[in-house]
């Protein structure tokens, strides 16, 4: 278009729908980049906790009960029963001294039965 031949008032109409297109093209623009950069963070987040989830199996804690050999100790049955890490040993034995009520003076009578918590898949 002749912007020569154009008054001063027709000039700036025509440079503000110029800039009006610029902007428009500016805000479509930002607009696809958001909705990519949001569709790649889902796609990814998808991904990797499907991931996760096929390499975790998921443990469920139950218990048992076991009958005291002589000689056992909190700390054997620990050993024997903590089978998924998610306890120290320390924890473990407080948790058997929890649900048994037992103290630090407490021991382990040959023939009784205390309760061991341990995690295994379901079944």
């Amino acid at each position: 278009m002749n912007t020569q031949n154009l008054s001063h008032s027709e000039l700036r109409i025509l440079n503000n729908k110029r800039r009006r297109n610029r902007q428009l093209k500016r805000r479509i623009s930002l607009f696809f980049t958001c909705m990519m950069l949001a569709m790649s963070f889902i796609i990814f987040h998808a991904a990797s906790s499907s991931a996760k989830n096929i390499n975790e199996k998921t443990l469920y804690k139950y218990y048992k009960s076991v009958q005291i050999q002589a000689g056992d100790t909190l700390d054997e049955l620990a050993e024997e029963y903590m089978t998924d890490g998610k306890y120290t040993k320390n924890k473990y034995i407080k948790e058997l001294m929890y649900i048994n009520s037992l103290d630090k003076d407490s021991y382990l009578r040959a023939g009784s039965y205390i309760i061991v918590p341990y995690y295994d898949v379901y079944h």
